[in-house]
């Protein structure tokens, strides 16, 4: 009826339920094999990327320890922070003694020193940070000193949780290469 009704010759070929289970099935495992095929591939892929980027921390990571600088120690955390979550902008205050010193942003203007000041005063870095959805709020401590604050903007909203319990202990590393690079500067 069909091949009548698109004006095409056929003919019918009998074959046995059984037989057609069998190509059925041939065209269903395929099809099956396939999508396998092709989701191992993007998760190959995937974790050659995750792969790349650990390594890619680790070594900026292990770099941050011998550094001479406290502004190239500044430079590494906000290009590890970047790296790590695609940022839009890094702001880093530097604090000494309780005092913010200075103030560094990636891209864009950096906030006065005495707008950092009030971050520091403010309990900066507790998880209440819902005036600033898009972003996230890290104290850079080393034995129990606050060493510097960073702010992270315009990272993935729905990822914060994730991106801070990544962060968090990166902080640690991070105050240790600035009071490495401190020491190094007042040798």
């Amino acid at each position: 009826e069909f091949a009548s009704y698109v004006s095409l010759p056929c003919r019918i070929i009998p074959i046995g339920l059984e037989h057609f289970s069998i190509a059925v099935d041939r065209v269903i495992t395929r099809w099956r094999l396939e999508k396998t095929r092709a989701e191992l591939i993007a998760c190959r892929a995937e974790m050659t990327q995750r792969k790349a980027d650990e390594a890619m921390t680790l070594d900026i990571i292990a770099g941050m320890t011998r550094l001479s600088s406290e502004n190239e120690a500044v430079g590494r955390i906000m290009e590890l922070f970047d790296m790590l979550f695609a940022t839009r902008n890094i702001v880093y205050a530097s604090v000494q003694q309780g005092r913010v010193t200075s103030c560094t942003a990636r891209s864009g203007d950096a906030p006065a020193a005495s707008t950092c000041q009030e971050w520091l005063d403010s309990g900066w870095g507790s998880d209440a940070d819902e005036d600033l959805p898009d972003s996230l709020r890290l104290r850079i401590i080393f034995r129990n000193e606050v060493m510097g604050l960073v702010l992270i903007e315009g990272i993935e909203t729905g990822r914060i949780i994730e991106y801070r319990q990544t962060a968090l202990p990166l902080t640690d590393v991070c105050g240790l290469a600035v009071s490495n690079a401190r020491m190094y500067q007042d040798l």
